[in-house]
């Protein structure tokens, strides 16, 4: 996919939360549809799901990528909107659990230059994605990725492109704010249910390190409803800029 390591940075968003009524914990489940950004109010990303909770349209305004299911499959297939052409055709197979292990198919984000592309993913005992390759044009470009996990959320990702180290990663988390939007923002985009299991907490902190050993840093100031849900997530990064992001449920 494209951009994976900056939207996976940018979209550190997990939810969760509930509320009491008459002195009754009530879970409280919402969808998230929409999310902006506040100094650029006309890109909005909009999400919409199937009967099952499952995610079938990520539509960016730039990019709009629709996802249908089988019982053993996922294709994903990406348009762009401003060059009214598709830019992914990517059908993964998925396993007993419902995750995706293996994804083959074509992309062309730079126009004219159509790739062939190969994901393999394999997951521990407790249903996390520990690995992921990524192989275009048979072997021509590979990427590998390596999670690693503590206390049920991602604490750390290493990437090594065609065999050589290229960058790594690592979040910092809310012990006490608890995710249940399920989705799996930081191994494979679009937003989605079939890469393993999510974070089980909100993540306040993403430092990325690069392959001369310097580093930079994200921090994630949300704002949260009655429920616990993030209205809005304020982006502090180490060069100092900022970034707002507002969010939509249903």
């Amino acid at each position: 996919m494209k951009n994976i390591s900056l939207f996976s940075m940018l979209m550190l968003l997990l939810l969760g939360a509930c509320k009491k009524d008459n002195d009754t914990a009530v879970a409280v489940q919402k969808r998230l549809v929409e999310f902006s950004y506040e100094d650029s109010p006309s890109e909005i990303t909009k999400i919409a799901y199937d009967s099952q909770g499952r995610v079938t349209k990520f539509d960016d305004s730039e990019d709009v990528s629709n996802i249908t299911y089988t019982a053993n499959e996922v294709q994903i297939k990406e348009w762009r909107t401003s060059e009214n052409r598709q830019v992914l055709d990517l059908k993964g197979k998925l396993n007993a659990q419902g995750n995706i292990f293996e994804a083959t198919g074509t992309s062309e984000y730079i126009k004219n230059m159509k790739i062939q592309v190969k994901y393999n993913f394999e997951y521990n005992a407790s249903g996390y994605m520990t690995r992921q390759v990524y192989n275009s044009n048979n072997g021509a470009t590979i990427y590998e990725y390596e999670y690693t996990y503590n206390g049920g959320n991602l604490s750390e990702v290493k990437a090594y492109l065609n065999g050589v180290y290229d960058f790594s990663g690592t979040w910092e988390y809310d012990p006490l704010k608890t995710d249940k939007n399920g989705f799996n923002w930081n191994q494979f985009g679009p937003p989605n249910q079939f890469t393993g299991k999510a974070n089980k907490n909100l993540a306040v902190k993403y430092t990325g390190t690069r392959p001369d050993a310097s580093s930079w840093w994200v921090t994630n100031n949300y704002t949260l409803d009655k429920d616990g849900y993030p209205t809005s997530c304020i982006y502090k990064f180490w060069n100092g800029n900022t970034s707002k992001i507002l969010y939509d449920y249903q």
